[in-house]
């Protein structure tokens, strides 16, 4: 059994009392009682400080990194898995990270391919650091050797792979035109192609993506036509009274177009915050840009490369200063809900039913805050299965408010296995069906809040359905990569590629010895056990949430000589292939069930072994 963590007591005995009286609320603040006590201090010249919350360690459960602390100290936190924290931001009694007063933004990717999430820290006015991660709690700054030290007045970086070299580059946006200090700031824009040796190439300017001369504030990589690749939004400042407008760019094999107009995505507004998911429930990723008081904005995604305003009708104007914002499903009935940070009010939590308009209950889930917020981020911290939030206020301790609604219904998440240099599969794109439910997809990104960054892990909420019946996976490059069928539900799944499956030996290679090891552990277990996560997920090779002889089959297929070859040595068909078939035959053993009905041994059997015989091996 796990052991309370000590600084726990206060927040449980408080909950306890609130649930003697009724039910907790939705959502209650437990940041000092799990173990983070960082307060933040400053941020207002920069309008904000980042937040982090991902897995730094690799033991799957999401570690925290906070800034805007007293002296600038950057606060980093270690999960513990149930969602208690220990204060990891000092290595030996001096700080992990180089303390900074200016840090703007912060996002996460695996730059160099070493299967670790490193950080990308910007700075307002001061030269951006990248601290590779180097195991064990160890980070190296490297931004100067990688040339993407910057030093304009970043205010966060976004990462994707926009040429398809399978390598992240990063997109760092410098809000050109802003008095830092007593300097101006004529610093654009920048788009950094990954050169894959730990060094990037600045390219923005020759691919037309520096938004020259405007204000940029927050960006993101986001495939907005789901077609496979990186396209590029561009959140603009000082928008609302001004020519200044948000911009679209569409990814054309690596190179961009400008489809701002054509695609009705101008939204002349003072952009701070941009969030995505699909508001309406139609298959398509929207896009909400907060705004000063004249009005958030809405563009729902029409899915002919057209948006359409649809916040009047969502009722989520809000008409306050909004920053960061998000879309997250926050009681799992499997529709996207939308999360506000505010500047002098509290922030909204509009609930979405499925129609519109939206209703903000933040107030009764008592996930309001109290005064300015920034920056905003969510993710299971406490393994139950729903999503909590991390909220930076600034002058306030920060927030971690636990979701207790979200368990009271069903979920799945998913962490998707990339391909190549792409290790965390960013801008693979997860679409799942349950029975009841709306279709739901999701995107695997590496930044697009605003400053703050979070987990890849793909959460769905999926209300009262007890099963998924499909899910289907599209890596980077456009196909879709797998659809499997009949998962269960509330359970953390691993999606590899297709040419990772019947890896039975995890050695990196998909070859004879897995068809033997495959065809042993089925005998082994009587033919058949159903796929479980983190045991057998990488065997399931027909993608049905059962191991059994279709498996098999499929397997033998891959790896080159058909289901025939059925003894040593492997590669090659021979007579003891025939002995060992007419064997398991007889034995009603699962190496000679190759043909359906599986589960009984019949002249189909027979057929099926002939056929693979005869066709012989490569």
């Amino acid at each position: 059994m796990r052991s309370v963590h000590p600084l726990a007591s206060g927040v449980i005995a408080a909950v306890v009392c609130v649930a003697s009286a009724g039910q907790p609320d939705a959502f209650t603040d437990e940041a000092i009682a799990r173990g983070v006590t960082y307060r933040v201090t400053h941020g207002l010249t920069q309008y904000g400080s980042g937040l982090a919350l991902i897995d730094l360690d690799g033991d799957r459960d999401l570690d925290l990194v906070a800034t805007g602390g007293a002296g600038g100290v950057i606060g980093l936190y270690e999960n513990d898995g149930a969602g208690y924290f220990t204060d990891r931001s000092l290595a030996q009694g001096a700080p992990r990270f180089a303390p900074s007063l200016s840090v703007a933004g912060v996002s996460a990717a695996d730059f160099d391919a070493d299967g670790d999430l490193d950080l990308h820290i910007c700075r307002f006015g001061e030269p951006d650091r990248l601290y590779r991660n180097d195991g064990g709690w160890n980070f190296t700054e490297v931004a100067s050797a990688a040339g993407i030290a910057n030093g304009g007045a970043a205010f966060g970086s976004v990462w994707g792979d926009f040429d398809g070299d399978g390598w992240l580059d990063v997109y760092v946006n410098n809000r050109t035109n802003t008095v830092i200090g007593f300097t101006l700031n004529t610093s654009e824009n920048e788009l950094y192609r990954n050169n894959g040796d730990g060094t990037f190439t600045p390219v923005g300017a020759d691919l037309g993506v520096i938004a020259l001369g405007e204000p940029t504030l927050v960006s993101a990589f986001f495939d907005f036509d789901l077609d496979g690749d990186a396209d590029l939004y561009l959140g603009t400042d000082k928008g609302a009274f001004s020519p200044f407008h948000n911009h679209l760019f569409e990814n054309v094999g690596g190179t961009f177009v400008d489809i701002t107009a054509s695609s009705g995505t101008e939204a002349n507004v003072d952009c701070m915050g941009i969030a995505y998911g699909d508001m309406d429930g139609n298959g398509w990723p929207d896009i909400f840009v907060t705004n000063i008081p004249v009005g958030h904005k809405l563009l729902l995604n029409n899915g002919d490369r057209t948006f359409t305003h649809g916040e009047a009708r969502a009722g989520v104007e809000t008409f306050e200063i909004g920053w960061g914002t998000m879309c997250f499903d926050h009681d799992n009935d499997a529709i996207d809900d939308l999360y506000v940070c505010q500047m002098n009010a509290t922030n909204c939590l509009y609930a979405n039913s499925g129609s519109f308009p939206l209703v903000n209950v933040a107030d009764s889930m008592a996930i309001d805050g109290d005064t300015t917020s920034f920056c905003v981020v969510s993710g299971d911290l406490d393994g139950d299965g729903d999503l909590d939030v991390v909220n930076a206020e600034i002058g306030r301790d920060l927030h971690i408010f636990i979701n207790n609604e979200g368990s009271k219904r069903n979920w799945a998440q998913f962490d998707v296995v990339g391909r190549g240099a792409n290790t965390f599969g960013v801008g693979a794109v997860v679409r799942v069906e349950a029975e009841g439910l709306l279709p739901q997809i999701r995107e695997v990104r590496a930044g697009h809040h605003y400053k703050a960054v979070e987990t890849p892990t793909l959460h769905f909420g999926l209300d009262e359905a007890s099963a998924m019946s499909t899910i289907s996976v599209a890596w980077p490059g456009g196909e879709v990569g797998r659809t499997l069928e009949r998962y269960p539900i509330n359970v953390r799944w691993t999606l590899y590629p297709p040419e990772r499956m019947g890896d039975v030996n995890l050695d990196g290679e998909v070859d004879a010895e897995d068809v033997a090891l495959l065809r042993d552990r089925l005998d082994l277990l009587g033919g058949s056990e159903p796929v479980k996560a983190g045991v057998n997920e990488q065997m399931d090779v027909v993608s049905d949430a059962v191991l059994n002889a279709d498996d098999l089959v499929a397997l033998t297929d891959v790896v080159g000589c058909g289901a025939a070859d059925l003894a040593a040595p492997l590669g090659s068909l021979d007579i003891a292939d025939v002995v060992e078939f007419l064997r398991a035959f007889g034995a009603a053993e699962p190496p000679a069930d190759l043909a359906a009905p599986f589960g009984a041994f019949d002249i189909a059997d027979v057929t099926s072994f002939l056929q693979a015989f005869g066709g012989g091996c490569p």
